[in-house]
């Protein structure tokens, strides 16, 4: 269920906004601090999109993981305001930069 929404979210979504004539075809993108440090599985060498709920603290936008992460938690997917992308390679710590996509923003007309 929870690869089916990222799915209809990150592809499908955009291509009815395109036949529909749409110019804006995704979510609004921004950087956000991760504040939960995100490891990925030895030799996992896929892009990952995480749900996560994002804040603004003091101008800056922070992402926490809205719950466990596996295929089948629509809990976390309910909780979630963004999904933040994690791109293969090294693990990635609390503190850093991760691009979001606010799920619950209209995209910018």
């Amino acid at each position: 269920p929870v690869s089916g929404a990222g799915i209809l979210e990150e592809y499908v979504r955009p291509l009815v906004r395109r036949r529909a004539g749409h110019a804006r075809l995704f979510r609004p993108e921004r950087q956000a601090v991760l504040d939960t440090p995100w490891r990925p599985r030895e030799g996992d060498d896929r892009v990952h999109i995480l749900r996560v709920r994002v804040e603004a603290e003091g101008g800056v936008l922070h992402a926490r993981l809205a719950g466990p992460q596996g295929s089948g938690v629509v809990s976390s997917l309910a909780r979630a305001n963004a999904l933040a992308f994690l791109y293969p390679g090294a693990p990635v710590p609390a503190g850093s930069a991760v691009t979001v996509h606010l799920t619950e923003e209209p995209e910018e007309h």
